[in-house]
C-alpha cells in the first residue's frame, strides 16, 4: 500500500481484490492470466474478469431470451461482475422454489466459455447480417437461430447429462 494511503483506501483495495479472488473460486477466471502486476486496472483485476452478462431469471418469458449477445456488458466493479454470473448460476441450477441442484465439476459454471461463446455467436450475427457478405444466404441461415434456448434440469433428467 501507499505510504499515506488511508484506511478506506486499503478497505477498497483489499474489497476488489477479495472480489477478484471470488471470480476466480466461484466462474473459473484464471486468475494468472487475469492478475498481473503493473497492469492499468488498480485493482488487479484485468477487463476480462470485468466482463459478465445479464440475464432474464423468468423462465415463462417466451419474448426475451434467458442469455443474448446484448446481455454482455463491463461491470464497473469485481463485486457487480460476480453478482451477475451468480444470478446466471441460480438460474442454471435451482429449481423454482430456490433449491440448489447437485452440480458435477464438469457442469459448473465458467465465466469465460459463456463469455467466448458471446463473442463467437456476436460474429455470426454481424457475418448473417451482412447482406454484402451473405447474400439471401445470411437471413435464411439468421432465421434457424433461436436464442436463448436452456439446457435446463428436465434435459439432465433425460439422460443429456454431461454430454450423453
Amino acid at each position: 500500500h501507499d505510504v499515506g494511503a488511508t484506511q478506506q483506501q486499503n478497505e477498497d483495495e483489499e474489497s476488489k481484490a477479495l472480489w477478484c479472488l471470488a471470480l476466480v473460486r466461484d466462474y473459473r477466471f484464471d486468475y494468472r492470466f487475469e492478475h498481473q502486476k503493473g497492469d492499468e486496472e488498480d485493482d488487479g483485476c484485468r477487463p476480462l474478469m470485468y466482463q459478465t452478462m445479464r440475464c432474464n431469471p423468468d423462465p415463462d418469458d417466451e419474448i426475451n431470451p434467458f442469455l443474448s449477445t446484448s446481455n454482455v456488458f463491463t461491470a464497473s466493479t469485481a463485486f457487480i461482475s460476480w453478482k451477475h454470473w451468480r444470478k446466471i448460476d441460480i438460474c442454471l441450477h435451482h429449481d423454482e422454489h430456490g433449491q440448489q441442484f447437485d452440480v458435477s465439476p464438469s457442469a459448473q459454471l465458467v465465466g469465460p466459455y459463456f463469455l467466448r461463446a458471446a463473442s463467437l455467436w456476436r460474429k455470426i450475427e454481424q457475418f448473417c447480417s451482412d447482406e454484402s457478405l451473405t447474400g439471401d444466404l445470411g437471413p435464411m441461415i439468421q432465421s434457424t437461430l433461436h436464442p436463448g434456448v436452456r439446457f435446463g434440469r428436465s434435459l439432465v433428467e433425460e439422460g443429456y447429462q454431461d454430454g450423453k
